[in-house]
């Protein structure tokens, strides 16, 4: 409501407390949209999943199709043309790999996708080179990247920390490219890099709900 200027309502469906709702028509969705993710905000976007005429006089099914971020787009409301739109994804070493982060990167229009591994103190370079939109990060360590860089001029996303675990992340890319491993990218030394990596394809996976 506040963000688009748009009337706050409520609802309590027999519930002691009234809901907050704002909305707005469907078809405004692409004047509003840019104004959320600008905001930092993430966007469920659902849809019609069944035929009203099938759906035997209860509400009909819907289900969530994309989520929208600002580092995972398609729309070309949200898109400058000829400037890369990154999701990144930092992981931090810990014990023998402690001073080290691995940093992800990727495109989800073009596809481009890096990962690298480097000093700590390197990761304020790095942001700048690649100016994401949005990074995420292990929610075990978001202390640290807030501590690496004062000023954070993107949206900090934070997930679950099963999310940067090696194993997980290496199965996604194996998954993902199909092959049987990560020999031919040259990366099987990069251990805190296909954290990294890993995390950010499962992120974007998520949003497009596995496609």
């Amino acid at each position: 409501s506040r963000l688009l200027g748009i009337t706050l309502t409520e609802r309590n469906n027999g519930d002691a407390d009234d809901v907050p709702m704002a909305g707005f028509p469907h078809h405004a969705i692409d004047s509003h949209l840019p104004k959320l993710i600008r905001s930092g905000l993430r966007v469920a976007i659902c849809e019609q999943t069944e035929d009203a005429d099938n759906s035997s006089g209860k509400v009909v099914d819907r289900d969530v199709v994309e989520v929208v971020t600002p580092g995972v787009s398609f729309h070309d409301q949200l898109l400058t043309p000829k400037q890369s739109n990154f999701l990144a994804a930092v992981h931090f070493g810990t014990g023998r790999n402690k001073g080290t982060i691995g940093f992800a990167f990727i495109d989800a229009t073009t596809g481009e996708f890096s990962v690298t591994e480097a000093p700590e103190e390197q990761l304020t370079d790095l942001i700048q080179t690649v100016a994401p939109s949005e990074v995420i990060l292990d929610k075990r360590q978001a202390d640290r990247l807030q501590a690496q860089l004062r000023e954070i001029p993107f949206t900090v996303t934070e997930q679950e920390d099963w999310v940067f675990k090696y194993d997980f992340a290496y199965q996604t890319l194996l998954e993902h490219f199909d092959t049987h491993s990560l020999k031919g990218f040259g990366v099987d030394d990069m251990g805190l890099g296909v954290v990294a990596a890993g995390a950010a394809l499962y992120y974007l996976g998520e949003t497009q709900q596995g496609t």
